[in-house]
């Protein structure tokens, strides 16, 4: 079964460092499989606070709700780990005199 992941992180961050780091964390996990395809990220599209990712990897049906629930806790860790923010909904507001 196809897992998608969509996830957001701040415009400061590297697209390839987040793209690399959201593989690295798939393939971590040893549920994850190979084939069909190999696990891999795409830049989603740009929002208005963040760039959106998805990661897409394929895992046996019996193991989809763990490695999904798995997985996203350790995106946060790597994000952590490599200095990728993960971003809110924000606006700035500038007063003037």
């Amino acid at each position: 079964r196809r897992v998608s992941i969509d996830i957001s992180a701040s415009y400061d961050a590297p697209a390839q460092l987040v793209i690399d780091t959201l593989v690295a964390t798939a393939k971590a996990d040893s549920r994850v499989l190979e084939e069909p395809a190999k696990p891999y990220a795409v830049l989603m599209s740009y929002g208005d606070s963040a760039i959106n990712y998805s990661l897409r990897y394929w895992v046996d049906g019996k193991d989809y709700w763990d490695t999904v629930f798995d997985i996203n806790k350790n995106i946060k860790v790597a994000f952590d780990g490599a200095g990728i923010e993960m971003t809110y909904p924000h606006l700035n507001v500038h007063l003037d005199k």
